[in-house]
C-alpha cells in the first residue's frame, strides 16, 4: 500500500523502522489484498491501479515539540474521485514551472487543510504550514532517474499545547480518503498503526512531555547601608546641640555678670 514512507523514513532523517515494524505494517497488503478478492467474488470492476490513501507519521518529542510527516498522492487533490486516476507520472511535475510548482504545493496545502486537523486533549489544532518536495511514489525516496510516479512529501512541524497529554488526527469527511497514521514520542513508535477512515478520529495517543516549571522572578538585592552612617548623622546633631547649649549658657552668664 501507501505506507512505505515509513519503510524509507532514513532518506530524510537517518533513521529507520525496525523489522518488527515491517510485520506490523504488512497488515495492509492483506487488508488490499482482501478487498480485491471481495470485488472479485462480487462480479465488480478491479481498477488497475491502487487506490489513494494519507499516510502520516506524528514524531513527538518530549520538550512538546512535533513533526508531521504526510505522504500525499496527487490524486488526492487533482481530483474529486482521486481512485478514477491512474498513479501520476513523474512528468507532471517535471515538465511544471516553478511558478506552477508553487501553485501545486499550494493546491496540496488547501487539500491538508480541509482533511487533516490535530487534536490534543486540550482542544484542536488546526495543521501547521506544511514544506513540500517530490518524491518517489514507488520507494517514497528522493526523485531518481528511475522514477515513474511522483508524490509530494510535507513536513508541518508545531509545539503541543501545553497540558496536552493526548494526541488524536481527525479525518475529516471530505477528505475522500482513509488514512494511516503511525504516532511515535522520542522514538518510541506506538504498537500498531491506526486505519482512520472519514469523518473519524483516530485513538488517543498518549503524551509524556516533561513538566515545565515557572522560573522564580529575580528579585535584586538591596544592599545595605554603610554601617555607622546613621550613628555618625546623630552624633553630629547632638553636637550642634550641644554646642548651642553651650553658647545660650556663656551668654546667659555674661549678662548676669554685666548686671552685677
Amino acid at each position: 500500500m501507501y505506507f512505505r514512507l515509513a519503510r524509507n523514513r532514513s532518506a530524510y532523517d537517518g533513521s529507520s523502522f525496525s523489522a518488527t515494524m515491517f510485520h506490523r505494517l504488512s497488515f495492509q497488503f492483506l487488508c488490499g489484498a482482501g478487498c480485491l478478492l471481495v470485488l472479485a467474488v462480487l462480479g465488480l470492476p478491479l481498477e488497475a491501479h491502487q487506490i489513494p490513501s494519507l499516510s502520516v507519521e506524528a514524531l513527538f518529542s518530549k520538550d512538546r515539540t512535533y513533526l508531521v510527516r504526510i505522504n500525499v498522492d496527487p490524486r488526492l487533490f487533482l481530483s474529486a474521485q482521486p481512485s478514477s486516476l491512474p498513479p501520476v507520472p513523474v512528468q507532471w511535475f517535471q515538465d511544471q514551472s516553478d511558478a506552477e510548482k508553487k501553485k501545486t504545493f499550494e493546491t496540496a496545502a488547501a487539500y491538508l487543510k480541509k482533511a487533516l486537523q490535530l487534536k490534543f486533549s486540550t482542544g484542536l489544532v488546526p495543521l501547521p504550514p506544511s514544506v513540500f518536495q517530490p518524491m518517489d511514489g514507488a520507494t517514497n525516496q528522493p526523485m531518481a532517474e528511475s522514477t515513474q510516479e511522483v508524490h509530494l512529501l510535507a513536513e508541518a512541524r508545531g509545539k503541543a499545547p501545553e497540558g496536552a497529554t493526548t494526541f488524536e488526527a481527525l479525518l475529516s469527511q471530505d477528505a475522500g480518503v482513509s488514512m494511516i497514521l503511525l504516532s511515535s514520542f522520542e522514538g518510541e513508535m506506538e504498537k500498531r498503526p491506526n486505519v482512520v477512515f472519514p469523518g473519524e478520529n483516530s485513538r488517543p495517543f498518549p503524551l509524556r512531555f516533561v513538566a515545565e516549571t515557572p522560573s522564580a522572578p529575580v528579585i535584586s538585592p538591596v544592599e545595605p547601608e554603610p554601617r555607622g552612617s546613621g550613628f555618625s548623622l546623630l552624633a553630629l546633631g547632638l553636637g550642634a546641640l550641644l554646642l548651642v547649649l553651650l553658647f545660650v549658657g556663656f551668654l546667659t552668664r555674661r549678662s548676669r555678670r554685666g548686671s552685677l
